[in-house]
């Protein structure tokens, strides 16, 4: 599987590609202060249970990491990540307070 990064100023989505099928994906976008708000995970049905869903926020905590984005996660499933991996998040995590 192989995935594709799809990003610009404005829009952030990465793709798990899997002979030309869009296994999974996560996609948000860059709000004006330049913070990563991730809105939306979705795997197709017939990949669901690979755990491709938590390889996605682990490539996103990655790429934030690597250019120093900070992140607001939006969709729930992110959210439950973050909450379950406060410690690997905590220096990327946007405070909303």
């Amino acid at each position: 599987m192989e995935a594709k990064y799809l990003i610009d100023n404005k829009t952030f989505e990465i793709q798990l590609v899997d002979n030309s099928e869009i296994a999974a994906y996560i996609s948000g976008i860059f709000n004006k202060d330049g913070v990563l708000e991730i809105e939306h995970t979705s795997t197709n049905p017939i990949y669901r249970g690979q755990g491709l869903a938590k390889q996605l926020v682990e490539l996103t905590i990655k790429y934030a990491k690597e250019n120093k984005i900070k992140i607001i996660p939006v969709c729930s499933y992110v959210v439950s990540y973050f909450q379950k991996n406060s410690n690997e998040v905590k220096d990327i995590i946007q405070n909303l307070y």
